[in-house]
């Protein structure tokens, strides 16, 4: 089979840059592959097999959208009383155009991001501030006298009196 494909693949191989000129001016590949005698799986199997000729396919591709813009254009100039079918063809060639060049004609979207700033310094240094004197111990400024310890004596006295009273089953 190899041997079948080999003028074909040498007939394509001569045309090669016709072929991409070709494709990079907006003509569709069929219209070339049929001016050019030979058939559109045939191309395709040409280029797609080597990454050299893939890379130029695609770039031709790409450069093709400025052509199909240009064929918008002259589609809308030329509506000629028929504006619905001006507008599908210009829709049309819009859409082509952004799927083979999306970076420049395929559509954006907007996002808008507001940022705003706060200082939080202050809160951190009194959170700080707080987790510092949470770490020291707390003190308890009391003063003493001889009356309250008598009375805090008087109530343990009684407290285990009571207790002693209930263990020996005195009441």
């Amino acid at each position: 089979m190899a041997e079948s494909l080999a003028p074909i693949n040498e007939r394509i191989a001569a045309a090669w840059p016709d072929i991409l000129q070709s494709i990079a001016d907006g003509n569709r590949v069929d219209l070339t592959c049929q001016r050019l005698g030979f058939e559109r799986n045939q191309l395709w199997r040409f280029w797609s097999r080597h990454p050299q000729r893939r890379t130029e396919w695609y770039d031709a591709h790409k450069d093709s959208a400025d052509a199909i813009i240009d064929k918008a254009i002259q589609a809308a100039e030329c509506a000629d009383g028929d504006a619905k079918a001006a507008r599908v063809k210009v829709s049309m060639y819009q859409w082509l155009a952004e799927k083979r060049d999306p970076d420049r004609f395929g559509q954006r979207t907007r996002a808008d991001i507001n940022v705003k700033t706060v200082d939080l310094t202050a809160v951190i240094n009194d959170a700080n501030a707080r987790l510092a004197a949470s770490k020291q111990g707390r003190i308890i400024d009391a003063t003493t006298s001889n009356s309250g310890l008598s009375s805090l004596r008087a109530h343990a006295v009684e407290a285990i009196t009571a207790e002693i009273v209930r263990a020996a089953d005195l009441y």
